[in-house]
């Protein structure tokens, strides 16, 4: 669950069960913080994906990247 974190698109705090978060880190210590609720994705979602979510930015990062890119929009993609 998402504490404290607002949705980019809606700006709500609310419902973070079921919210996505990049999981990629930019930096040491410093995670992206593009957050958007699953029924505010561009393609909307019915329920959270199993795996890592990464905004489209970082979805494009190979493994260990740590850029320093960010995003205002949230997509998933899966990792093996």
């Amino acid at each position: 669950i998402i504490d404290a974190v607002a949705c980019r698109k809606c700006g709500s705090l609310e419902n973070g069960d079921e919210m996505l978060l990049c999981e990629h880190w930019i930096g040491p210590d410093q995670q992206c913080s593009a957050a958007m609720h699953i029924w505010c994705l561009p393609k909307p979602l019915k329920a959270v994906p199993v795996g890592k979510c990464f905004c489209p930015e970082h979805a494009r990062c190979p493994p260990g990247c740590e850029c320093d890119k960010h995003t205002t929009i949230i997509g998933k993609r899966r990792r093996a």
